[in-house]
C-alpha cells in the first residue's frame, strides 16, 4: 500500500491505493506510522489515491500526531475529490499542501 522514496534529502510515502476509508485506514496507519519515524522532511504522496473519507484523514492524522515539532509533512498529488475534503476538513491549515513533489521538496525547503 505504501512505497518508500528519497530525493533531495526527503522521504517520500508514495500511497499506492485508490481509496483511504474505513476498509483499510487502519492496514494504512498500521504500515505507515513506523515508516515515518525518524525522519523529520516527509511527503505522502497521494496521486494514486481517488477517494478518502474521515476515516482515512483520522488515519493520517494519527500516524502523524507524535512527529517532532521541527518535522515537516506535506502532501501532494490530490485529486480534486481528496483535495475538497482536505479543505473541507480544514487539514489544508495542518498540512503543506503541494502540486506535485517538486512543489512539496520546495515547500519543505522554505517552512
Amino acid at each position: 500500500m505504501i512505497k518508500t522514496e528519497t530525493s533531495a534529502g526527503v522521504t517520500i510515502f508514495v500511497i499506492e491505493t485508490q481509496r483511504l476509508d474505513a476498509s483499510n485506514a487502519t492496514a494504512f496507519h498500521s504500515q505507515l506510522a513506523p515508516l515515518i519515524k525518524g525522519h523529520d522532511r516527509i511527503i505522502l504522496d497521494f496521486t494514486s489515491v481517488e477517494f478518502m473519507d474521515s476515516t482515512g484523514i483520522g488515519a493520517l492524522v494519527g500516524v502523524t500526531k507524535g512527529k517532532s515539532p521541527d518535522a515537516r509533512i506535506a502532501m501532494c498529488g490530490l485529486t480534486p475529490a481528496v483535495e475538497t475534503i482536505f479543505k473541507l476538513l480544514r487539514m489544508d491549515m495542518f498540512f503543506l499542501v503541494a502540486a506535485d513533489r517538486s512543489d512539496a521538496i520546495a515547500l519543505l525547503e522554505s517552512a
